[in-house]
C-alpha cells in the first residue's frame, strides 16, 4: 500500500522542480542531491525542525521504489554522484529529474 505523500514534501518537489528549470532562489543549490537541498528549502519557510520526519518520508520513497538508499539517482554509485557534485549539475541527472516531476504532481 502507497503511502500518500505529504504537503510539504510535494512542495519541495515543485520547487526543486522550478530550481531545476531554471529559477533562482537563495536556497537550492545544484552542487547538493535531494536530501541536503530538502534542508535547505525547509529551512527557507522555517520548518528546519521536520528535516528527520520529512527526509524519513522521502527515503522510504526510495526504498519503495527500489532504489539505492544513498544514491537513487547514480544507480548506487557514490563516484557518480560525487563527479555531478563536483560538476556542480545535480539538475542534470535525468533520473532524478524524472523522479521529481512524477512526486510533484
Amino acid at each position: 500500500m502507497e503511502q500518500k505523500q505529504s504537503q510539504v514534501l510535494t512542495a519541495f518537489y515543485r520547487a526543486y522542480l522550478d530550481f531545476a528549470y531554471g529559477k533562482q532562489t537563495s536556497y537550492f543549490t545544484k552542487k547538493c542531491g535531494l536530501c541536503h537541498n530538502l534542508f535547505w528549502f525547509l529551512n527557507s519557510i522555517g520548518q528546519k525542525h521536520k528535516y528527520y520526519e520529512i527526509m524519513l518520508e522521502m527515503q522510504y520513497q526510495f526504498v519503495a521504489a527500489r532504489l539505492d538508499y544513498n544514491y537513487p539517482f547514480n544507480n548506487g554509485s557514490e563516484d557518480d554522484y560525487q563527479k555531478e557534485k563536483e560538476e556542480q549539475n545535480m539538475t542534470s541527472n535525468q533520473n532524478r529529474l524524472d523522479w521529481v516531476r512524477s512526486h510533484a504532481q
